[in-house]
């Protein structure tokens, strides 16, 4: 995903909903990788992914489990789930950088 803008509605692990507006966003993940067993048999393991706000930090923006995105442009939505098993939310120039996982 490219950087658009997007409303963004951030879910806290305190249950308050944290609405911003025309946030510049950006998401991405890693190609996946090919796996081989010894039977023969194969995958795909999807790793996690960034995404990044550029906006200030808020009340609750390190505690966030769920965040949203709407484009601005053309109303699609996706969800992310924050993933904390190898690296946490981090606020950096400007940014502040979730590990994500997509939320099916």
């Amino acid at each position: 995903m490219n950087s658009e803008f997007y409303s963004v509605r951030v879910i806290t692990q305190a249950g308050d909903d944290v609405d911003l507006r025309n946030v510049e966003a950006s998401v991405t993940f890693p190609e996946p990788e090919i796996y081989r067993g010894a039977d023969g048999t194969g995958g795909r393991v999807l790793k996690g992914g960034t995404l990044r706000l550029s906006t200030p930090e808020f009340n609750g923006w390190a505690s966030a489990e769920l965040i949203y995105l709407t484009n601005d442009e053309t109303g699609d939505q996706s969800v992310y789930e924050v993933s904390r098993n190898f690296s946490y939310p981090v606020s950096k120039d400007g940014q502040l950088v979730y590990p994500v996982k997509p939320r099916i």
